[in-house]
């Protein structure tokens, strides 16, 4: 039995201005390519398919076309929605999809019955979809279970969710899931979370074979090697600028054998950093010059952010930062009550992106602050 695990589509996410729809169409292209070529029985794909609830007609239409090339390899296609998804336009069609093997759990409605999949040689699984949950949804559905936290819920769903016995048991979820050997790694491109309260206890997994989870972006596992994160199929952030991308195959048999498969984008996220001379005079020699460009530069300069995509054109964010990785100095306290309250904003934002604001972006933030009762 084989499966390919990804997740974090995010289609229809830009950075920060930029659209990404063909860097997105080209790795989704590159999925099909390795399903294709390791031919497996069933394809998971554990949620946040699209990066907001009301994806556009061109996000739709993208996963139209990779749903429909992953079913024309023949292989089963197994997809849940996540916290970025609408649960309802996620499981539209859901019923017709089934029919030529996609399988779609978009909204939780109380029970998860698991799907029987079966191997040329005679092996079966049966897998559970279960959607993004929240504790206060389940709390509905089983008002006499003692449900606290995220991990209460998700016990009661299981518990309720009888088994058929075969041979593997395989579940693909979207949560935060933590384990007692320490917390996984996060990274920018993910929804900040306040402590602890929105993750669960691996533990509640312990009854299956692999659980294939969607929602941090790192690959990694939790817990043990069959409980695992396969990442997102490109970077969101500058913090993933030195991440390795893949798709994760699963191979099961007497043993679960776990194996990355890399993923080569269209256009690699960078970072580079020094001077703005010296970034400048580099480029000049840079063959990858329309990469997506995270820029440290380690003094101010005037216009660099104009200056700075002369040379790299998809430049994505500009931060100025101190020899010693202080950043800024903070001014005087005085000196910031003595500022007009729009020129700290410009300033901010002069710092943060490396360029002025517009004369329209002026008028909009003064309406903004006119309207909730900033006095100048």
């Amino acid at each position: 039995m084989k499966f390919v695990h990804i997740s974090d589509l995010h289609i229809g996410k830009r950075l920060s201005e930029f659209p990404i729809v063909d860097d997105q169409r080209y790795i989704l292209e590159r999925i099909v390519d390795i399903v294709r070529e390791e031919s497996p029985d069933g394809v998971l794909i554990a949620g946040d398919v699209y990066d907001n609830t009301t994806p556009s007609s061109e996000s739709v239409q993208i996963l139209d076309d990779f749903l429909t090339a992953l079913s024309d390899t023949g292989s089963k296609i197994f997809m849940i929605s996540g916290n970025h998804d609408s649960p309802e336009k996620i499981g539209y069609g859901s019923a017709l999809f089934r029919r030529n093997g996609i399988h779609i759990a978009g909204r939780f409605d109380g029970s998860i019955s698991p799907i029987r999949i079966d191997d040329k040689d005679g092996r079966s699984a049966e897998v559970f979809l279960i959607p993004f949950i929240r504790p206060f949804v389940v709390k509905r559905r089983f008002p006499d279970a003692d449900i606290k936290d995220y991990t209460d819920a998700m016990r009661a769903i299981l518990e309720n969710s009888p088994s058929m016995g075969l041979d593997f048991k395989v579940a693909v979820a979207h949560q935060f899931v933590t384990s007692s050997h320490g917390d996984p790694s996060t990274c920018e491109s993910e929804d900040p979370r306040i402590g602890d309260v929105d993750s669960m206890d691996v533990s509640v997994f312990d009854s299956f074979d692999y659980v294939a989870l969607g929602h941090l972006h790192t690959p990694q596992h939790v817990g043990r090697e069959t409980v695992r994160y396969c990442g997102t199929p490109l970077k969101y952030s500058a913090s993933e600028v030195s991440m390795d991308k893949t798709v994760t195959v699963i191979e099961m048999d007497d043993e679960i054998r776990i194996r990355e498969v890399p993923l080569v984008p269209l256009r690699d996220v960078r970072k580079v950093k020094g001077r703005l001379e010296d970034i400048i005079d580099a480029a000049k020699s840079e063959p990858n010059r329309d990469d997506l460009i995270y820029v440290e530069l380690t003094e101010e300069t005037v216009n660099a952010m104009e200056r700075i995509r002369q040379v790299y054109p998809n430049t994505l964010h500009i931060k100025v930062i101190r020899p010693d990785n202080s950043g800024y100095a903070l001014p005087d306290i005085d000196d910031i009550r003595a500022l007009d309250p729009m020129e700290v904003f410009e300033e901010m934002y002069k710092r943060s992106r490396g360029e002025e604001m517009t004369d329209e972006q002026r008028r909009i933030v003064r309406g903004m602050m006119e309207d909730s009762g900033v006095r100048f």
